[in-house]
């Protein structure tokens, strides 16, 4: 059983074909400029992104800085454990003592 559904067809008045007409252009427009605004906006990032703000630059030479210190404690904890058992102990105390006037310092300021 097949039923088969008659469209009415209708004449659509002058007036409302030219508002259909004036709104599709409208809409092009309004796409043409959000595409272009898009754009602009992607080339606004991509070169706000590609200059490295100063407080950036500073906080990538704090971080290079607290680098270069772990790696020179890591270079010399590699070192003591290759000492003797005396020159160990001798070296962690120093070491024991140093952070501890550093406390202090830090303390101070």
């Amino acid at each position: 059983m097949s039923v088969v559904y008659k469209a009415k067809q209708f004449e659509v008045p002058p007036e409302v074909q030219r508002d259909i007409g004036k709104l599709m252009g409208t809409i092009s427009e309004l796409e043409r400029k959000n595409l272009d605004l898009s754009l602009k906006l992607k080339q606004q990032s991509e070169l706000n992104s590609s200059i490295p703000s100063e407080k950036s630059q500073t906080e990538l030479r704090i971080e290079k800085e607290h680098k270069r210190i772990i790696e020179n404690e890591l270079m010399e904890l590699k070192r003591m454990m290759l000492q003797s058992d005396n020159q160990k102990l001798i070296s962690m105390a120093t070491k024991v003592i140093l952070s501890f006037i550093r406390i202090q310092i830090i303390n101070l300021i």
